[in-house]
C-alpha cells in the first residue's frame, strides 16, 4: 500500500456487487488501487479500464469526490478531504498522457536518402504539434495543438515552399509540383477530418466516456501520422522528377571564431 494513501468513503458498484464503507484510495503505477475491511479483495484499476472521470472539489463546503466509470459499467464514487480532488485530477492528466505514435513508422524522423531539409519541413508541422502536445497539461490543450485548420493551412503553405525552392524560376512548373504535392498529401485530408470529428466528440463527452472519447482521438491522430508518413514516401516520387533545390550557402564564421583565428 501507498505511503500517500488516502481516507475515503467508498460506495458503488463492482463486478454485479455493491461496495460500500470506508476504505484507502491511492495511485499506482498504471491506475489507482482501493482497499477497505469491506471489500474482499483491493480493487486494482488500470487507465485502460476506466471509461471517465469526475471531480468534485468540495469547493462550496462539501466534501470532495471522484467518481469512477469503469468499462463494463461499474461506477465507484470516493469521498473524502480535498485531496481526493487533487489526486483525481493528476489520475486525469495520467490517464491522458500524449502518448508515442511514431514508433515503426518508416519516414517520420529519419532521412530515407532524400535531401533532409525538404524531409524537415514536411513534416514540421505533425512534429511541431506532437511536441506543443506532449508540453500540454489536459486533454484539451492536446486537442488545441493538433486544430486541423491550423495543419491544413501549414501543410499548404509547406508545399507551396517546396515547390518554389524546386522551381524558382518558372511560375508553371511551380504550380505543376505544387499540385502534384497537393495531390500525394491529398488522403490526409480524410484523416484530419476525422480527427477533427473525434475531437469535436471529446470536447462535448460528459465526464462518464471522456477517457474513452480522449483514446478515439489518439487513435485518429495516429492514423494521421501513418498517413503523412506513407504521403512523404509518394512526394518523393514527384521531388525526384523535379531540379535538386539549391544548396544551403557555406556559413559565415562568427566574429568570435575569426578573431580566434587570428
Amino acid at each position: 500500500m501507498s505511503d500517500a494513501s488516502i481516507p475515503v468513503q467508498l460506495r458503488g458498484v463492482r463486478r454485479g456487487s455493491d461496495v460500500a464503507g470506508p476504505a484507502l484510495l491511492w495511485s499506482t503505477d498504471d491506475g489507482l488501487a482501493i482497499a477497505g475491511d469491506r471489500l474482499r479483495r483491493p480493487i486494482a484499476l488500470r487507465f485502460a479500464e476506466l471509461d471517465g472521470i469526475a471531480i468534485a472539489d468540495g469547493a462550496t463546503g462539501g466534501a470532495s469526490s471522484l467518481t469512477l466509470y469503469v468499462a463494463g459499467g461499474d461506477v465507484l464514487e470516493l469521498e473524502g478531504d480535498a485531496r481526493v480532488a487533487t489526486l483525481g485530477a493528476v489520475l486525469e492528466r495520467r490517464a491522458t498522457a500524449f502518448p508515442e505514435l511514431t514508433r515503426g513508422l518508416r519516414a517520420v524522423g529519419a532521412r530515407r536518402g532524400e535531401p533532409g531539409e525538404e524531409h524537415d519541413r514536411f513534416f514540421a508541422p505533425l512534429l511541431e504539434a506532437r511536441a506543443r502536445a506532449e508540453r500540454a497539461t489536459g486533454w484539451a490543450a492536446q486537442l488545441d495543438a493538433f486544430a486541423a485548420p491550423a495543419l491544413r493551412d501549414a501543410w499548404a503553405a509547406t508545399l507551396t515552399t517546396l515547390a518554389e525552392r524546386r522551381h524558382p524560376g518558372s511560375a508553371p512548373d511551380r504550380r505543376a509540383l505544387e499540385a502534384a504535392l497537393g495531390e500525394s498529401l491529398e488522403t490526409t485530408g480524410a484523416c484530419l477530418g476525422r480527427m477533427e470529428a473525434a475531437a469535436s466528440a471529446l470536447r462535448d463527452a460528459e465526464p462518464a466516456e471522456r477517457l474513452v472519447r480522449w483514446r478515439a482521438w489518439v487513435a485518429e491522430v495516429g492514423r494521421l501520422f501513418g498517413e503523412a508518413d506513407r504521403c512523404w514516401l509518394s512526394a518523393l516520387h514527384e521531388l525526384a522528377d523535379a531540379p535538386p533545390p539549391p544548396s544551403p550557402a557555406p556559413a559565415r564564421r562568427g566574429l568570435w571564431r575569426r578573431l580566434r583565428g587570428r
